[in-house]
């Protein structure tokens, strides 16, 4: 059952964490993309370690309304734990893997996100990686052009 718990189930998923940040009502919608721009970066670098006190909230004005605060303690856990998923659900899954489409549109809903935002936001954020990954140093010419799946 959603929501209940059990050994080794965060009951906390990422959609109840979102749920506080509706596109303009709790945070600015800037601030809003930034959590999904963030959750994708998490998936997409094998980030096992976005757990809730990995994220904070900062007031800068007088208009009430946080915004996210600086990134920190970003890391890829998938080297040193082969086995290692998201700190939090995402759509009743932690599996980096098995984030995709159909598991965005279910995050956005519960969360209280405009599935659209939500997409746009993974979707650009999967491709400007994408830009850059392949020409990185590190990768060599002899990767480039080619596509990890």
């Amino acid at each position: 059952m959603p929501g209940s718990w059990s050994p080794g189930r965060n009951i906390f998923g990422y959609q109840r964490a979102s749920a506080g940040l509706p596109l303009g009502v709790a945070v600015s919608s800037v601030a809003t993309l930034e959590f999904v721009r963030r959750l994708a970066m998490a998936a997409i670098t094998g980030n096992g370690d976005m757990h809730l006190k990995n994220w904070s909230l900062i007031y800068y004005g007088a208009d009430n309304k946080p915004a996210l605060a600086s990134v920190y303690d970003v890391l890829s856990t998938a080297p040193y734990i082969p086995v290692d998923a998201m700190a939090l659900s995402l759509a009743g899954e932690r599996s980096f893997k098995a984030i995709n489409v159909q598991r965005c549109k279910a995050f956005a809903n519960p969360a209280r996100l405009l599935e659209a935002a939500v997409l746009k936001t993974v979707t650009a954020t999967v491709e400007r990686v994408n830009q850059f990954w392949w020409s990185l140093p590190e990768r060599g010419r002899s990767s480039k052009g080619a596509r990890a799946d």
